[in-house]
């Protein structure tokens, strides 16, 4: 039997589409390995969301196009959003590709596709739209992935309830920017009506929303959140500034005030949830007093988790021919200053969970009678990891509760709160 492995790079949004292509390839009859030295066809699903990650596309493309000579590799095909932006280029400086597969930019996948699952048996992404109207200076995605499209609603529910029938207990809903679902095909938001219906799937445990553009996020979906159990009490809200001039010409669309207000408004509906965003530094012509309000706001504000990426200079945006470039340098000496004030701040915060009971889900096995676990604060493979000691057996899936024993900047410590007849949590 023919095998076939797929090497995934980038975003979850990808990680779904090599999902459906390898349900493809195994319907076709072809065996699927998670091994590519083992593997006669590989398939590399691309990235080129940023510079860095176009790098790292190329890498992986030659560093697999050498299997042919150490291998069994016949054929390798590369796929994803680096094929959609340079596919005519690419075929010509890579010759040890055999195929490029540049599949459509409309393309939605239907719960009726075959699909190969790639995550953990009881977590699952559910992509609910594609591409994206918001257009901001510094992102290529609209030319990558086309204009922002919803999946329509019975569809998606079929997915989630084929997932949850097969074991899937944690549904992470991804697009682009989920909060604008259903303002193309339905023509209104209608996000907060789509969550209605999937909870009412029997044996989901956790709902998670990714990818909240701040612009569109409404009070209805946060009230929603404050009353149903099974939506993970955690909004990732990508901010990627505060100064309202930077905002204005990266295209976000929203101000300082309004910011604050929506966080205000979190904090004040979902006194316990987990706030995680995104910043961007060196965007052309930050200052140095503008970058010093970004920090002071991140002081401030405390967020639960946060990450800060360097801008990338991407040709064909409108922020790449901007005046003002910032230095490599000095973009990576902000980005570590505000890492190192988010390192004490994330800390500070988990100190406070110390004691306190929560709910996580088994992934594995650890070092040293730990096990892997995950709450609710945190989505797979981005966030913080619970570091679950327990004398009995844990299988990976189980949802158990915990007790918080120790914080670290990153990660907390805690004991398995194993259930006695007669006890309860």
């Amino acid at each position: 039997m023919v095998k076939v492995s797929l090497v995934n790079l980038g975003c979850p949004k990808n990680l779904v589409d090599a999902e459906y292509l390898l349900g493809y390839w195994q319907k076709q009859g072809y065996h699927i390995t998670k091994e590519p030295v083992k593997a006669d066809i590989v398939i590399v699903n691309t990235c080129s969301f940023i510079r860095q990650a176009k790098e790292e596309s190329i890498a992986t493309i030659l560093e697999t196009a050498g299997l042919k000579k150490k291998g069994k590799l016949k054929k390798l095909i590369v796929a994803g959003c680096l094929v959609r932006e340079l596919g005519p280029e690419l075929a010509k400086s890579l010759p040890e590709v055999d195929v490029f597969y540049q599949q459509s930019p409309t393309y939605l996948p239907e719960h009726s596709a075959a699909r190969y699952q790639l995550t953990p048996f009881f977590s699952a992404y559910v992509k609910i739209c594609d591409g994206c109207d918001n257009n901001c200076s510094y992102c290529l995605i609209p030319a990558i992935r086309g204009k922002f499209r919803s999946r329509a609603y019975p569809d998606i529910v079929a997915e989630a309830k084929k997932l949850v029938a097969q074991g899937v207990r944690e549904i992470n809903l991804i697009g682009q920017d989920i909060t604008n679902f259903g303002s193309d095909r339905y023509h209104c938001r209608t996000l907060a009506e789509l969550i209605r219906q999937l909870l009412k799937i029997k044996d989901l445990r956790w709902l998670r929303l990714l990818y909240a553009h701040p612009a569109h996020l409404d009070s209805e979906v946060i009230r929603l959140m404050s009353t149903k159990e099974k939506i993970c009490q955690y909004i990732d809200l990508p901010l990627q500034h505060i100064n309202d001039s930077i905002l204005r010409q990266m295209n976000r669309r929203v101000t300082r005030r309004q910011i604050e207000n929506m966080i205000k408004n979190i904090r004040r509906t979902l006194p316990g949830a987990a706030l995680r965003t995104t910043f961007i530094v060196g965007f052309p012509g930050e200052t140095e007093s503008q970058f010093q309000e970004l920090y002071d706001f991140v002081a401030a504000a405390r967020f639960d988790r946060l990450g800060v990426f360097a801008y990338s200079r991407e040709e064909g945006t409108r922020a790449a021919s901007m005046p003002g470039q910032i230095p490599e340098k000095v973009k990576q000496q902000r980005l570590k200053k505000i890492m190192l004030l988010q390192q004490k701040i994330a800390l500070a915060n988990n100190k406070k969970l110390i004691g306190k009971k929560m709910t996580v889900v088994i992934e594995g096995q650890g070092q040293k009678g730990y096990y892997l676990g995950r709450s609710q604060y945190d989505a797979p493979e981005i966030d913080n990891q619970v570091l679950v000691h327990s004398t009995a057996r844990l299988r990976p899936g189980t949802f158990i509760r915990v007790k918080i024993t120790k914080a670290l900047p990153y990660d907390l410590i805690g004991q398995a709160q194993i259930r006695h007849k007669g006890t309860k949590f």
